[in-house]
C-alpha cells in the first residue's frame, strides 16, 4: 500500500506552476468542470538502479481520454500500480478528485479510480449479470442498480450467458 511515510518516498512541493511533459497533450473541449480528475507531478518510481517512471507528469480530466503509451518496460504499469496504491512512489506528487494522495486518503482516492488490468478479470464459470452483482455488492450499490446497467448497456441478450462463452468485443 503507498506510504508517503516510507523512507525511500521523497516528498516533492505541490507547484501550481509545474508544467507537463512536453511529450502529452491535452484535448480540447474540456467539460465545464475544469477540475482535474488525476493530477501528476515529477512521479518517479525507482527499483535499484532502475527508473521505471522518471519525473512523470499529466492531468486528466473528466470527460476526456487520457492515454499512456509506451513500448514494455516503460513504466505504464508501475504508473498505474502508484495512482492505485498498490505500490509506492520513490517521489513526486498526486492528487486524485482535488485530494492528496496518502495514507489517510487513500480509501477515499481509490472509490475515485477504476483499473482494468491487462488481464482477463472476469470469472469464467460466472454470468454476466453475476459479474455485474459480484461488484455492485462490493461498492454497496442497490439491488436494483445492476438491472439498471443492462438496460443501459443493453446487455439483455448477454446478460445471463457464463463470460467464457462471450466475446471480448460484446
Amino acid at each position: 500500500m503507498f506510504d508517503p511515510e516510507s523512507e525511500n518516498v521523497k516528498a516533492v512541493d505541490w507547484d501550481e506552476t509545474d508544467m507537463e511533459n512536453e511529450n502529452i497533450e491535452a484535448e480540447d473541449g474540456r467539460l465545464n468542470n475544469e477540475a482535474a480528475d488525476v493530477e501528476v507531478r515529477h512521479l518517479t518510481k525507482i527499483y535499484g538502479l532502475n527508473r521505471a517512471v522518471d519525473a512523470l507528469s499529466f492531468t486528466a480530466y473528466r470527460g476526456n481520454v487520457t492515454v499512456l503509451l509506451g513500448h514494455n518496460g516503460a513504466g505504464k504499469s508501475t504508473t498505474f500500480s502508484i495512482l492505485t496504491g498498490l505500490t509506492n512512489p520513490s517521489a513526486g506528487s498526486i492528487r486524485i478528485c482535488g485530494t492528496d494522495l496518502n495514507p489517510t486518503t487513500l480509501r477515499l482516492c481509490q472509490k475515485n479510480i477504476g483499473f482494468c488490468p491487462q488481464y482477463n478479470p472476469l470469472f469464467k464459470l460466472l454470468t454476466v449479470r453475476e459479474h455485474l452483482q459480484l461488484i455492485r455488492k462490493l461498492k454497496n450499490n442497490s439491488d436494483d442498480c445492476v438491472d439498471e446497467l443492462i438496460d443501459e448497456l443493453q446487455l439483455h441478450d448477454k446478460a445471463d450467458i457464463v463470460s467464457c462463452f462471450i466475446s471480448y468485443t460484446v
